[in-house]
């Protein structure tokens, strides 16, 4: 009776558990950037309706985002802008509603009779295998060795990207020559990178001073994006006419602290006096002389490089600072 009672606890959970996973909702709006257990829970529903053929990654990137829009669009969910918000997570909280329900209605019992006369079933099926098994056993204490098996093949719809990618993004300077009032927090150069269907991040920028100020009259140069003011790397001073911004990707940081493409972003300084000597007005012109000075990558997985040669006309002329005294 003890066994009647191990198996019918087994079977009882089994069934809860299937009846909740098929039950779950979609609490949380969700959108490009979002990582975690939602959104490995909106690829697989969005695989089961036909929309994602990509990797279940927990990362919400363009692929999940075009899945989105495909299924607005199929159920008439205007706009289809890719963002999962209140009307689309509850159109899919009903799918899977009534997913659970027709689970329910087509596997449990309609009554708690009907469900202890099938779990007795299922015992005395349980009960009578095990039977079998142990009159079929031959007397030996030699453990059988089991039949070797091959695990089959299994099929796989991720899709195999290229490792490298031609992108339309442009870098373009876009702050005026000027001559300087101050010293400290002056603005150099600002770059914008234009927006594109797959966005870009840049991980590495070298700039060059073809100006003839001289390295030991700049301080601090630091990147920042103008949108959140965030500096998102600074280095103490030219090396032979270089400044060299080396970005690390921190998922804690807006856009994981990478340049991103849409968005503008600051060269700024603290300069010193010339006045003890050196050129008098001496001036600063910041320039990427090369496409080598760039390290472009796929945003969404920062392992696919981006071709931005066709794009970018080398080299990308910053403006003409002029030092006041």
């Amino acid at each position: 009776m003890n066994k009647k009672i191990m198996y019918a606890g087994v079977v009882l959970a089994s069934m809860a558990a299937m009846t909740a996973f098929a039950a779950g909702n979609f609490n949380t709006d969700l959108s490009r950037g979002s990582r975690g257990a939602d959104v490995t829970d909106l690829q697989n529903f969005l695989t089961d309706q036909g929309a994602y053929s990509g990797p279940a990654t927990g990362y919400f990137g363009p692929l999940t985002e075009a899945a989105v829009k495909k299924f607005q669009s199929d159920n008439d969910i205007a706009p289809a802008a890719g963002y999962f918000g209140p009307l689309t997570r509850a159109l899919a909280n009903d799918r899977l509603s009534k997913a659970a329900s027709a689970v329910a209605a087509t596997q449990a019992p309609t009554s708690v009779a009907d469900q202890i006369k099938s779990l007795q079933d299922m015992i005395a099926q349980l009960l009578a295998q095990v039977a079998a098994l142990q009159s079929a056993a031959p007397a030996t204490t030699t453990q059988p060795t089991a039949p070797a098996t091959t695990t089959p093949e299994v099929a796989t719809t991720t899709p195999v990207l290229p490792s490298t990618f031609t992108s339309p993004m442009t870098i373009t300077s876009t702050y005026p020559s000027l001559t300087l009032s101050r010293y400290t927090g002056v603005t150099l150069n600002e770059y914008k990178l234009s927006s594109t269907d797959e966005r870009v991040a840049i991980t590495k920028l070298r700039l060059t001073n073809d100006g003839t100020l001289q390295d030991a009259f700049f301080g601090s140069v630091s990147l920042v994006d103008v949108s959140t003011g965030v500096v998102l790397a600074s280095v103490n001073a030219p090396n032979d006419g270089v400044i060299e911004f080396d970005l690390t990707p921190d998922p804690l940081k807006p856009n994981q602290g990478l340049m991103v493409s849409g968005q503008t972003y600051d060269i700024i300084a603290d300069l010193k006096t010339t006045n003890s000597g050196g050129e008098r007005k001496p001036n600063i012109q910041l320039n990427i002389n090369a496409a080598s000075d760039v390290t472009a990558v796929d945003e969404a997985t920062l392992s696919r490089t981006a071709d931005i040669t066709g794009a970018n006309s080398f080299p990308i002329i910053g403006p003409y600072i002029t030092m006041f005294q």
